[in-house]
C-alpha cells in the first residue's frame, strides 16, 4: 500500500508575518492558495463523511491549529500547511514531518499557528513558534513511528483556548475523532469520527477520511485524550503514530519545558512577589523589595502560562526569575527643565542599583541644576538625572525630593 502524507503547500499572498510571537488580528490573517498543479492526493476512503465545524470556537475545536511552516528550500511565498493540537497552555503537538523536511532543506524556518480557525477566520489570531522539535528517531532516519513534532509558542493561548490531554492507552476498536485543516476543507476545520482498526508497531490505522493538510491532527477520545497523531493516508487506509507510554512521557517534558529570549532591559519591582532561583519553582530566594531595579536578560514563557523575567543587578550576578506582574520597564521621562536644589545630604548615585555614588548634594544646595530625565520606580520615588547645563557635566541621579 502507497501511503503519502497530508502536507501540502501554499502560497501566501500580501501576507504579513510576525516575529518574536506577535499575534495577528482576524483581519490580517494570511490569505493562501494552492499553488498552480499542487498534487491534492486525496485520502477518502469510499465516500467522504466528514464534516465542517462551523463552530470552531466550542471546546474542543478551538485546540486545534492551523499551522503554516517555511522551509529553507521554498520561496519566500511559499509555506507548508498542516494541522496541529494544543496540549499545554503553550505547547501544540503534530506530525514530525510537518516540521522537518530533508527535501526542503530540514528544519523549518518559520512556524505559525491559527486554533480554531475556519468559518468564522481566526478568532485567537495567529501565533508564532518560538521553539519546536522532532525526536531523533525520526530526524535521522525519518522512523515512521517516530514523526511526531512539538511547537513551542511565543504566547500562551492554550490559557485562553483550553488544549487537550494525552493517552497511551488507545487499542484497536476504541471510538475517536481525527480533526484537521484540509486543503479540501476550504481552510475550515474538518471533522471524521470512526474506530481504530488496529495498533500494532508503533502505529494506528483506521478508515477515518483525510486529505492534504490533514498531517499532524491529533486523534483523540470522547475524554479529549489524543492516542494516535496521524501521518499517512491513502486510498484504503489511513495510518498515524500510535502514542507510547515512552511518547507521552516525552511530551510531557516538552509540555513542561519552559521557553526563553534575550532581552536587555531596565525594570523596577512594583509587587513584593517572590524571586525564584529557576522557572522550575523549586527554590525560593527571596521577595521582591519594591523600586529596586534589575536588568532583565532573559525572558521566558513558562508551562504555567506565566511570563517571567530573568533579573541580574548591578555587578551582573543573576538574582532569580520573578512574574512579570511584578515589574514594569524603567523608562527616562524627559524633563529638560532647570531646578533648584533645596536640600543637602541627598546621594548623588552613579547608577540606579545604588551601587556607585558619586557624592551628595551638599555642596549643590542652592544651586541651579539641569534636570534631564526623570525616573519613576516601583515604590513611588522618583529620581532625576542632573547636568550642570544642558550637554554638561553630569552629577548623577537624586530623589527629587532634594530639588526645588
Amino acid at each position: 500500500m502507497q501511503m503519502t502524507s497530508g502536507l501540502i503547500m501554499l502560497a501566501t499572498l500580501g501576507a504579513w508575518w510576525p516575529t518574536g510571537g506577535d499575534v495577528i488580528p482576524e483581519t490580517q490573517a494570511p490569505v493562501a492558495t494552492v499553488l498552480p498543479g499542487a498534487a491534492l492526493q486525496q485520502s477518502v476512503i469510499g465516500v467522504d463523511t466528514r464534516k465542517i465545524i462551523g463552530a470552531t470556537k466550542t471546546y474542543p475545536y478551538r485546540a486545534i491549529v492551523r499551522i503554516w511552516v517555511h522551509f529553507p528550500k521554498l520561496a519566500a511565498n511559499i509555506d507548508v500547511q498542516g494541522t496541529g493540537t494544543l496540549i499545554g497552555n503553550d505547547t501544540v503537538l503534530t506530525a514530525g514531518h510537518v516540521l522537518y523536511d530533508r527535501t526542503l532543506g530540514g528544519w523549518a524556518t518559520r512556524v505559525q499557528v491559527a486554533p480554531g480557525a475556519g468559518k468564522t477566520g481566526t478568532p485567537y489570531g495567529i501565533v508564532s513558534g518560538r521553539q519546536w522539535t522532532v525526536p531523533t528517531q525520526y530526524s535521522a532516519t525519518g522512523k515512521a513511528s517516530a514523526d511526531l513534532g512539538v511547537i513551542k509558542l511565543a504566547t500562551p493561548i492554550g490559557k485562553t483556548t483550553g488544549y487537550l490531554g494525552l493517552t497511551s492507552a488507545m487499542p484497536a476498536g476504541t471510538r475517536v475523532t481525527l480533526a484537521g485543516y484540509a486543503v479540501a476543507a476550504g481552510g475550515n476545520l474538518g471533522v471524521a469520527t470512526g474506530n481504530l482498526q488496529t495498533v500494532s508497531g508503533g502505529m494506528a490505522t483506521y478508515t477515518l477520511d483525510t486529505s492534504a493538510g490533514d498531517s499532524g491532527s491529533g486523534l483523540f477520545s470522547t475524554t479529549h485524550r489524543i492516542g494516535v497523531v496521524h501521518t499517512l493516508g491513502s486510498s484504503t487506509m489511513n495510518e498515524g503514530v500510535a502514542l507510547t507510554a515512552a511518547w507521552v512521557a516525552w511530551l510531557n517534558q516538552w509540555r513542561a519545558k519552559a521557553t526563553s529570549v534575550a532581552a536587555n532591559h531596565l525594570v523596577t519591582i512594583t509587587k513584593p512577589l517572590t524571586i525564584w532561583q529557576t522557572v522550575a519553582f523549586q527554590r525560593q530566594v527571596a521577595t521582591a523589595r519594591l523600586g529596586t531595579v534589575y536588568r532583565v536578560r532573559r525572558e521566558y514563557l513558562a508551562p504555567n502560562g506565566y511570563y517571567y523575567d530573568a533579573l541580574y543587578d548591578g555587578t551582573g550576578k543573576l538574582r532569580g526569575v520573578i512574574n512579570r506582574g511584578a515589574v514594569t520597564t524603567l523608562k527616562a521621562t524627559p524633563v529638560r527643565q532647570w531646578q533648584v536644589v533645596r536640600r543637602a545630604g541627598y546621594i548623588r548615585w552613579q547608577n540606579l542599583y545604588w551601587t556607585k555614588r558619586k557624592g551628595t548634594t551638599t555642596a549643590w544646595r542652592g544651586h541651579r541644576v539641569y534636570v534631564a530625565t526623570r525616573y519613576r520606580l516601583g515604590n513611588g520615588v522618583s529620581y532625576a538625572s542632573l547636568y550642570t547645563r544642558p550637554g554638561g557635566t553630569w552629577l548623577g541621579f537624586v530623589n527629587v525630593r532634594a530639588l526645588g
